[in-house]
């Protein structure tokens, strides 16, 4: 195998690694025209679909600002998230300030897993506040009696599986993956004792799969009239509870702004008091 194309195949091989798939030598269709890549990864989970395209640069010279404008195009052709070219020998300074405050990374081998595997964490983190808050919308959606039947909150005051125990716990790995606070800390969940960002993001996303899977199980249960009727509650007042609400809210605030969570709450609790 000639040594460019076994770069390739290594490079497609960190991105298996790290879950996505991965194809060498593809032709990608744009919408202005067509385009080969070097390595295609894409990555694809509930709340999460990546388009990542790679440029493998085995050569002797170091990469031009050309090649980091090209790369900025097809990105913005194909509509991919992400656009990366790798280089052993290095990028001359117009390709560097090239790449600044653009969705294309320039880095060496050596150092592409570590960022790749940051860059997909901090995507994975951010899709989560979503998925909570709307799996805490049709949790609280669904009448009381039905939550109980299908098995989402216990029946009385026993223990059993709880999905409002469970979106808590959700909420407080999410807080604190994002603060950096971990193990997390919470007066109302029991959580697990995870250290890192990752372990926290596997997690939350295990236990929303299993959460999602309940809840859709659930809903095909409700009657045509249950339904009219949650239909009208919706119009009339919101049925999730004020501290879920200001979580997702203040989560929200907090990545938009890139500020605190904490600061984030404080402004929301601020305005919603004036």
């Amino acid at each position: 195998m000639p040594a460019w194309k076994d770069y390739q195949e290594s490079i497609a091989d960190v991105f298996r690694d790290l879950g996505f798939t991965a194809e060498t030598d593809k032709k990608v269709e744009g919408v202005r025209t067509s385009h080969d890549i070097d390595v295609v990864a894409t990555y694809r989970h509930v709340g999460l679909d990546l388009l990542w395209v790679v440029e493998c640069k085995l050569w002797k010279t170091r990469v031009s600002k050309l090649h980091v404008l090209a790369l900025r195009t097809i990105v913005e052709d194909i509509g991919a998230d992400r656009g990366l070219i790798l280089s052993e020998s290095g990028f001359q300074a117009g390709a560097t300030e090239a790449a600044v405050k653009s969705n294309v990374s320039l880095a060496a081998v050596a150092d592409f897993k570590h960022e790749a595997q940051t860059a997909l964490e901090r995507r994975r983190l951010l899709a989560l506040p979503e998925r909570i808050a709307a799996s805490n919308r049709r949790y609280w959606t669904i009448p009381k009696r039905l939550r109980e039947e299908t098995g989402l909150r216990p029946d009385g005051p026993t223990i059993g599986y709880s999905a409002s125990n469970t979106l808590q716990t959700c909420w407080a790995l999410v807080e604190g993956a994002l603060a950096g606070i971990l193990p997390p800390e919470s007066r109302f969940a029991l959580l697990p004792d995870v250290r890192t960002k990752a372990e926290a993001i596997g997690i939350t996303e295990a236990l929303l799969d299993d959460l999602e899977r309940r809840l859709d199980e659930a809903e095909r249960q409700i009657q045509g009239p249950v339904w009219q009727e949650i239909e009208a509650g919706r119009s009339e007042q919101n049925p999730a509870p004020s501290d879920d609400r200001i979580k997702s809210v203040a989560l929200t605030l907090s990545i938009l702004l890139d500020i605190p969570h904490q600061e984030a709450a404080d402004r929301f609790n601020q305005f919603i008091e004036e």
